[in-house]
């Protein structure tokens, strides 16, 4: 997914509604939100520069474990695209004995609320 889209979708994601009713605490409201989405886009452009052509296979799935991100380093080690990859079960990456296990121990450090 190209960083353009990414950032089109983010936006139109943003579902948040203003608090007050006056024009004034609108406007301070919408700046607000202006630069809490600058620095997520900041953080996520620095993450994809730090991540996204190193030779180590970086994966990055959310709390279903579908990926959302995948780097050069996942697609030379699995020989997936980021296209194929992106929005799949993590189990496309994990051979078919160890799927139960490790699904299970996500899911234990899920509950904990530890992630790794």
């Amino acid at each position: 997914m190209s960083p353009e889209n990414e950032t089109a979708t983010s936006a139109s994601n943003m579902n948040i509604s203003s608090p007050g009713d006056s024009p004034y605490s609108e406007a301070r409201f919408a700046n607000g939100q202006n630069k809490i989405f600058d620095e997520i886009l900041r953080k996520r452009h620095f993450f994809r520069s730090a991540a996204g052509d190193t030779a180590a296979p970086i994966i990055v799935t959310d709390t279903e474990q579908k990926i959302i991100f995948w780097n050069a380093g996942a697609e030379a080690l699995c020989g997936y695209s980021e296209d194929e990859a992106l929005g799949r079960h993590f189990h496309l990456v994990l051979p078919e004995e160890k799927r139960e296990e490790v699904s299970r121990r996500v899911a234990e450090k899920l509950q904990k609320g530890i992630a790794s």
